[in-house]
């Protein structure tokens, strides 16, 4: 015979965030009779994927049947037990105000009344005496203004009464109210875990579950301390790396260990279906070559410059391996949605920092730190608080990077150095074969504001280009540096060193030449 399903207690033990879930893992403990059982297992979040659930128990004797999730609907009133008796005990006392006032009323009309005919009674008296008595007649007068002044002072205590009844009835009305609201009832929405037990033998058992829920999540955050004496290029960075999670699961996860991972369980993989690809030849019409410039992103892992720890390095997508983080002790997680910030792990990384100007983009200034991730997992891509010595100078962000590759930080505005840019065109076309020279003239004029001498990277560029029908030359350089950079993507780069308050100025000239039939539009 099969019992009917016995709620037990269960404990949340770990909690694995994903980017768009999390998997939560309980265990319950209790002790069973010989036989099948039912267990109702209470406190599951309404949106648990119900193919998800695994039920296991290692103890010899116990056997996992199966299990499935129900979800019910509960009528819960709107207010416990002792607020409710509260609630009573307000109505009832106002009840006794608005029946005092009431009492206190009555007697007043009454009182009033009374009064009223004293009052009466003696004016009439007073017109019936003789003329001969007119000594009593100013004693009975006296008796009739002292009767008048008693019931002037009833009259005030019956409109204090009546406003005060009107008030009692009003606060009644309100503790009547709240009593109803006390006894009204909401539906109450929960799932149940039930899992059938087959117990062979009497004794404790420890069942262990383990499921996916929606409305919790996590992404990656990082803090980056900029530390060491400013006035030296080698300084370090202490490089913070955290989680931040949320969760409105409806679930209690109070000091539950936590792990982060970047494994993506609903991530579809099946093969993508094949398709023929079909070409079609045309004769070409227009013999014209348009050419439109436009800006190219450099999208690399790491940086060109730097040292890396190893020779080979994985790019963004390291063949689908995914990470996992765990928290370093046991966290509450209120349902609240609310982000919960979790340090993961910390690591110390020497840098090397320079003041870095590209003028075509802003005029100021930016500290710029390069360094190598040495870590035992990668660095994942993420915000960043910026911080130098004790003060947060900005957020910003930064991309994947891989074990022992290299990287650059900016750490704000160096508001010491300025770069101003001014920009000359010179356009002419041959008279016999038309071919098209464009000349541009970058100058740039740099200032050192403070008194110390300094240091500076300016970054420039020309366009390169990806047809034979365009050429790009470069005339003149001023001393900069034409590394690999610039053989690719045309950066051009300056070592300057300037003194206190000294000046600086840096010229770039370079000649765009095209055909005839190439027109150019946007160029430059």
């Amino acid at each position: 015979m099969i019992d009917a399903p016995r709620e037990v207690a269960s404990t949340v033990e770990e909690v694995t965030f994903f980017e768009d879930r999390a998997e939560v893992s309980r265990q319950v403990e209790l002790t069973l009779s010989t036989g099948v059982h039912w267990l109702a297992v209470s406190g599951i979040a309404l949106t648990i994927d119900d193919g998800s659930v695994v039920a296991s128990t290692s103890a010899p004797d116990t056997r996992v049947l199966g299990s499935r999730v129900e979800r019910r609907i509960r009528q819960e009133p709107s207010a416990s037990a002792a607020e409710a008796a509260e609630r009573e005990t307000e109505l009832t006392e106002a009840r006794a105000e608005r029946q005092r006032f009431e009492t206190e009323i009555s007697r007043a009309e009454e009182e009033s009344t009374r009064l009223q005919q004293l009052v009466s009674g003696v004016g009439t008296a007073i017109e019936r005496v003789p003329p001969g008595f007119a000594a009593h007649q100013a004693e009975w007068t006296a008796a009739q203004t002292e009767l008048g002044r008693g019931r002037a002072e009833m009259l005030a205590r019956l409109a204090a009464a009546t406003a005060g009844l009107a008030e009692a009835v009003r606060q009644e009305r309100l503790a009547q109210r709240r009593l109803e609201i006390t006894r009204t009832s909401s539906p109450r929405f929960e799932a149940v875990l039930l899992v059938q037990i087959d117990q062979r033998a009497a004794t404790s058992t420890t069942v262990k579950l383990r499921y996916r829920v929606a409305a919790a999540l996590w992404r990656p955050e990082h803090t980056a301390r900029l530390v060491g004496d400013e006035k030296s290029a080698e300084r370090t960075i202490d490089w913070q790396v955290g989680a931040v999670a949320w969760q409105r699961t409806g679930e209690d996860w109070s000091g539950v260990r936590c792990r982060f991972s970047t494994a993506r369980p609903s991530a579809s993989a099946n093969p993508p279906l094949l398709s023929d690809d079909s070409l079609e030849l045309r004769r070409k019409q227009d013999r014209t070559v348009q050419v439109e410039a436009r800006d190219e992103k450099v999208e690399t892992a790491g940086l060109d410059s730097g040292t890396r720890a190893v020779d080979d390095m994985p790019g963004v997508d390291d063949g689908g391996e995914s990470l996992t983080f765990a928290a370093t002790e046991p966290l509450t997680l209120p349902s609240d949605g609310k982000p919960a910030r979790v340090e993961l792990f910390r690591v110390t990384l020497p840098a090397v920092v320079e003041t870095v100007a590209t003028p075509e983009l802003t005029t100021a200034s930016h500290l710029r730190a390069t360094a190598t991730w040495r870590a035992e997992s990668p660095l994942l891509a993420g915000p960043v608080r910026l911080v130098r010595g004790a003060s947060i100078v900005g957020r910003s962000k930064v991309g994947f990077v891989g074990q022992g590759e290299p990287f650059e930080l900016g750490f704000g505005v160096d508001s010491g150095l300025s770069v101003r840019r001014q920009l000359e065109a010179s356009d002419e076309v041959t008279a016999v074969l038309g071919t098209q020279k464009l000349t541009r003239t970058v100058t740039l004029f740099v200032a050192n504001l403070g008194a110390a001498p300094r240091k500076l990277t300016i970054v420039e560029r020309i366009p390169k280009s990806e047809l034979s029908e365009v050429k790009v030359e470069l005339l003149d350089s001023d001393g900069a540096k034409l590394d690999d950079a610039f053989q690719r993507d045309g950066f051009v780069r300056w070592k300057i060193e300037l003194a206190g308050d000294g000046t600086r100025t840096i010229k770039l000239r370079y000649r765009v030449e095209a055909g005839s039939r190439v027109q150019l539009r946007g160029i430059l």
